[in-house]
């Protein structure tokens, strides 16, 4: 088989322009100069492919940053100043430009012709770079991977497209939503009565961060809430694991399922009713929409690709990552805390982009095992206090037996767990008593329900689960 080249055809073309939707754009800016703060969000002076153009973008928006209205005699003169008036052609071929358009009605929609042509540019520029990193002689194919996401994500996240909603319009979503019983119950259950009671489930958009020390239990609770959404709701389900592999994944959906020991299933010792038990529930879980990714060492960019994949093609409704400090970073030079921050950020950002619940499990820092109290605090995350500003809701796994001192104590405490709710954006915050069957890696709910007074203060019409 011949080996494909790389041929520089596409680089000896012109790159992408569009110089009638630069002049468009200019002339609008003059006709009409508030226009240039409709169209500050869709482009700078660096999109423009004629340096003349892009200079005279750059002026007018320092003279409107200044407060004074943009025209052709406060442009010739500051042009003039900063010596950049014959740079441009001179004064005729400034006028020339300006009056390329007769209105200002077109101005967003040169905009964003002459930002699409600039992405375009910057595709082209960091697909060479990528290209020419790959064949550098000292290439590391890690690196350079590495190096391609950054340029890409770099690309995508270049510039905003957030537009403004009077609030009129607002209410008004609100209010239909409101008048629909089934609408208004926006959150997606966890399968714990309890937790939905206080939180009103998993919303669309936001990031919950279910934390705890290793061993407490937290891979076996998202996996139970990612069990139950996708057998129980037939919910779609993306489930990131960068600790266990998919085989162990599915041998504890199900043990916990079908409560057959995991340890018998692991080392043979399964009785015939252990093996009657798990074909009965094999055909609900091999239906279930749940998917798996279980490498150990995925960048934020794959496993939002891997998650973007899903989102089209099977509609999936929460997504799990298991866990954060695993994430591999994509800047490995930064500080540790900036890394975890930026993660942060990103998983808080792909709820948004998809519109689902994402739950992220993370590790809590030591300094739990010298409190007077073990009961975790938000102060004990580990690593940056990014994850707390960017969650909706944190909550932490606490097993008190992990603690016991004696083997009678462990025995007496053993199987009682609390789930602690220590930040809700919108809701409150306290303790939810959990049963923990070991045995079987799951968690249920407790017959005894504790909470704190917050809780009383919490409007029943989000509760209705």
């Amino acid at each position: 088989m011949a080996k494909r080249k790389v041929t520089p055809e596409l680089l000896d073309r012109l790159p992408p322009s569009d110089r009638n939707a630069e002049r468009g754009v200019l002339g609008s800016v003059v006709l009409l100069p508030e226009v240039l703060d409709d169209l500050a969000g869709i482009i700078d002076a660096t999109d423009f492919y004629d340096d003349a153009h892009a200079v005279l973008f750059g002026v007018m928006m320092e003279i409107h940053n200044e407060g004074r209205p943009v025209d052709i005699t406060l442009l010739v003169a500051r042009l003039r100043q900063d010596d950049q008036l014959d740079f441009i052609g001179g004064a005729a071929a400034l006028a020339e430009i300006l009056q390329a358009v007769p209105h200002a009605a077109n101005a967003v929609h040169y905009a964003n012709i002459v930002a699409d042509k600039s992405r375009l540019r910057l595709a082209i520029v960091a697909g060479t770079e990528i290209i020419r990193d790959g064949f550098a002689a000292d290439a590391d194919g890690a690196t350079v991977v590495d190096h391609a996401e950054r340029k890409v994500f770099a690309l995508s996240e270049r510039r905003s497209t957030t537009k403004l909603l009077p609030l009129e319009e607002i209410c008004k979503q609100a209010l239909e939503r409101i008048a629909n019983p089934e609408a208004a119950k926006r959150g997606i259950p966890t399968g714990f009565a309890d937790l939905d009671k206080m939180i009103g489930g998993m919303f669309p958009g936001e990031l919950f961060i279910l934390s705890a020390r290793p061993s407490m239990g937290k891979s076996a609770l998202a996996l139970n809430i990612a069990e139950t959404l996708a057998v129980d709701k037939g919910r779609g389900v993306l489930f990131v694991s960068l600790e266990m592999g998919a085989d162990q994944l599915a041998d504890r959906v199900l043990s916990s399922r079908a409560k057959v020991d995991g340890m018998k299933m692991r080392n043979g010792g399964l009785t015939a009713t252990d093996r009657k038990a798990l074909a009965e529930h094999a055909g609900d879980v091999h239906s279930a929409p749940m998917f798996i990714v279980d490498n150990p060492a995925m960048t934020m960019t794959e496993i939002a690709a891997h998650a973007r994949r899903c989102k089209r093609q099977y509609d999936i409704e929460f997504v799990c990552v298991d866990y954060l400090q695993l994430i591999k970073a994509t800047n490995t030079r930064d500080p540790r805390e900036q890394q975890v921050a930026e993660i942060s950020r990103r998983l808080k950002g792909l709820a948004r982009e998809l519109n689902v619940p994402v739950m992220c499990l993370a590790q809590l820092n030591r300094a739990t095992e010298t409190q007077t109290s073990k009961k975790p605090m938000l102060s004990n995350l580990r690593e940056s206090g990014a994850i707390e500003q960017d969650a909706d809701v944190v909550a932490f796994i606490h097993r008190e037996s992990y603690y016991a001192t004696s083997e009678q104590q462990r025995q007496e405490l053993e199987g009682e767990a609390e789930l602690l709710i220590r930040k809700t954006r919108n809701g409150p915050t306290g303790d939810i008593k959990l049963v923990w069957r070991k045995q079987f890696t799951r968690f249920e709910t407790a017959l005894r329900y504790e909470a704190n007074a917050d809780l009383a203060d919490f409007n029943s019409g989000t509760q209705g689960f």
